[in-house]
């Protein structure tokens, strides 16, 4: 809460005057939101309203901790992790951006290994550029699931 307060103001309730004075929308993005206490969701309440053309995101893995009054006041988006199969061209083409080939049973390798999480996929990705080779093939991941 004392972070909070920091940026946004007082704990008497002037959490959102400078945000209501800039002349562009504000955004507030509060990541892990089912970890702010219901008292912490509760002061939220009026800042969000007051923010009026504003972007607040509650990113949350649990909405069902998160206060029925924020959740009203907002709209829900869902986001899925994608599938390894789903993962593996975007792979490939991250890959090639970062000047490197990453071969077909290579990329299906790190998007099946990574329990559809992307950031997991990315790194084991960053790792395997790492080796300093140009062509990504299955031995190099291999080497670092191993390792």
């Amino acid at each position: 809460m004392a972070g909070f307060n920091q940026h946004f103001g007082s704990r008497n309730g002037d959490i959102v005057d400078p945000l209501t004075k800039n002349p562009r929308p504000p955004v507030m993005f509060i990541d892990e939101a089912q970890r702010l206490t219901g008292r912490v969701q509760d002061k939220l309440l009026k800042p969000i309203e007051r923010i009026g053309n504003g972007i607040t995101i509650l990113a949350t893995d649990d909405i069902a901790r998160i206060d029925g009054g924020l959740v009203s006041r907002g709209v829900v988006h869902l986001f899925t992790h994608p599938t390894p199969e789903e993962a593996v061209p975007h792979l490939i083409r991250i890959a090639l951006l970062e000047g490197h080939e990453l071969v077909m049973e290579a990329a299906v390798m790190i998007g099946q290994s990574c329990d559809e999480l992307p950031r997991d996929c990315l790194g084991l990705l960053q790792e395997s550029m790492n080796f300093g080779v140009h062509t990504i093939t299955t031995n190099e991941v291999s080497e670092i699931l191993q390792g």
